[in-house]
Order: structure tokens, then sequence, then C-alpha cells
């Protein structure tokens, strides 16, 4: 049984970019806009600005964000090399 989907097929959200959209804005700004979901009938887009009201998908994410320090990085981590030497080239 098929939930919904978006209007456009390029509105379709399989890679989960709308959740990391939502855990960013929410870390730069306090808040985040979530849109309905299409199967939802009837529901209002919203703002939210509690970290408690977020989905658990986007609170992980802002915990994954949030936990990612340069301490806590190594060799082969992306954040690792923004902070420390540059990877080594490989001929």
């Amino acid at each position: 049984q098929r939930k919904g989907v978006r209007f456009f097929i390029e509105d379709e959200d399989e890679f989960g970019l709308e959740d990391v959209l939502q855990a960013l804005c929410f870390l730069d700004s306090g808040e985040t806009f979530v849109p309905p979901k299409p199967w939802i009938k009837d529901a209002e887009p919203k703002v939210i600005r509690e970290f408690a009201l977020l989905s658990p998908r986007v609170k992980e994410l802002v915990e994954k964000m949030l936990g990612e320090s340069e301490d806590e990085s190594e060799p082969g981590d992306e954040f690792y090399y923004k902070s420390h030497e540059a990877p080594p080239t490989v001929y």
C-alpha cells in the first residue's frame, strides 16, 4: 500500500535530503520549516522551534552534526582533513 507521493517526481525525496535541510536550518537559525506530507489530508505546514518537536531522523542528524568536532575526527573522516593535513596523494 502506497502512502502517496509529492506532486512532481522531482519533489520525491529518496535520499532523505529534506531531513538534512531541516537539520541544517534548525542548527543555523533555531527553527525549520516542515512541509506537510502529501498523504496526510488537511495537514498544515509548520515552523518548528523546539528540538523535542523535530522528527526522530532530524533529531538524529542534528545530534550527529553537533557531535562532530575536530577532536573526535580520525583519518578517513571527511571532517579530519578540514582541520589537519591534506590526504595523501595517490599516483
